[in-house]
């Protein structure tokens, strides 16, 4: 239930932080026994200093659509991700391309060593 809210979270950023009529990607791998989602949009570029305070439960951003914006979303993703063992991956580039996403252990429930022919053995 927790990945379920954290990918649903990661969407709505993209969908409420993207420029107009622009693409969002979503993307998943397998790595070295983790579960990898991405989820990249078309936006504004995000400086450091952004970067730094976004996941601040009580921080105001001012979005695009001169609405308000608050960090509580990816806040409560970060920190869903934390409770799971997980990490939150993020980054911006001057483009405007951001990404946001995670990575979580995956327990096998099998001895298979062949993790993408075998996913559906594993669980989060």
């Amino acid at each position: 239930m927790h990945i379920k809210r954290i990918i649903s979270n990661l969407i709505m950023n993209a969908i409420n932080h993207s420029s107009e009529n622009s693409n969002i990607y979503i993307e998943t791998d397998i790595e070295c026994g983790k579960f990898i989602f991405r989820v990249k949009n078309e936006g504004n570029y995000l400086n450091e200093e952004t970067l730094n305070c976004i996941f601040d439960k009580d921080k105001v951003f001012t979005q695009k659509t001169d609405g308000l914006s608050t960090g509580l979303g990816l806040y409560l993703t970060n920190s869903l991700l934390e409770l799971n063992g997980g990490h939150l991956l993020y980054s911006s580039l001057p483009d405007g391309i951001n990404m946001f996403g995670f990575s979580i252990n995956l327990s096998c429930k099998n001895n298979s060593s062949d993790l993408n022919n075998q996913i559906s053995n594993y669980k989060f």
